[in-house]
């Protein structure tokens, strides 16, 4: 390195020579540069941009501030997965309930609509009984039939059509007070996966409880009821009643099963 040495009122100066000055610009030079790039970089990559949550567009300007903006758009729809999720599990539980309500609801009104349908069935028979004058002394079966049974008497519903509920009506006519007493069977005739079969009543009891009747004891008229449920692959044909009392002939009845059913 040169040196230029000059003396000055009396003192010595020692002078760089150009070349160290030369040097000394281009690093000033170097580090300005390597500033301003270094400051370019952070910008185009988003580190020097402001982070707002409403304004978006000004993320597209760089590919961070695309990034970012897909981040927030994530973060976003998460939180709004979340939500519609919770509420389309409150909005289940409810229909959930209110499915679970109905279906007590209607039970609960077929029960009613069936034992009024009974009611009014019962009125009309009586009254027919009333109305006769020209039957004859005895024991006569004033009526006989099978309904299919649609629910049970807690009024929920009874899947498939193999529950049916008997009704035998009979009716004693006589010129004293005596009271007449005896025994009755309900026979289904039919078939048992293609094979002849016949089916007692009393063998026929629901499976959720109940008995079958089999006796009888009137002084003027009675009402048999009861509950029957036939075995899965059956097909019934006909239907027979036998009343058996304890003095007299016995009386017998067979209709065809689809009549039957329809009373």
């Amino acid at each position: 390195m040169a040196l230029e040495y000059k003396f000055d009122q009396g003192q010595l100066r020692v002078n760089a020579s150009d070349s160290k000055k030369k040097l000394c610009w281009y690093l000033l030079i170097f580090v300005l540069l390597l500033n301003v790039g270094g400051l370019a970089w952070l910008f185009l990559s988003g580190y020097l941009m402001p982070v707002e949550a409403d304004a978006k567009h000004s993320f597209a300007t760089s590919l961070r501030g695309k990034m970012n903006e897909q981040k927030h758009l994530l973060t976003s729809q998460k939180e709004t997965i979340k939500k519609l999720t919770q509420e389309l599990g409150i909005l289940k539980r409810e229909q959930k309930i209110q499915l679970v309500a109905n279906d007590k609801l209607n039970g609960k009104l077929q029960l009613a609509e069936t034992k009024l349908g009974e009611a009014k069935e019962e009125i009309l028979l009586y009254g027919n009984i009333l109305n006769k004058k020209d039957l004859k002394q005895g024991l006569h079966i004033q009526s006989f039939g099978l309904k299919p049974v649609k629910v049970d008497k807690d009024g929920k519903k009874i899947a498939g059509n193999t529950r049916f509920r008997y009704r035998v009506v009979l009716s004693y006519i006589r010129s004293d007070d005596s009271i007449i007493k005896g025994n009755f069977s309900i026979s289904i005739i039919g078939k048992q996966n293609g094979s002849p079969t016949t089916l007692k009543h009393q063998l026929l009891v629901p499976k959720d409880g109940g008995t079958a009747l089999t006796g009888f004891s009137l002084k003027y008229y009675q009402s048999l009821t009861g509950e029957m449920e036939l075995p899965d692959g059956f097909s019934p044909e006909k239907v027979k009643l036998i009343v058996s009392p304890s003095s007299g002939s016995k009386l017998e009845k067979t209709r065809d099963w689809v009549a039957a059913t329809k009373q």
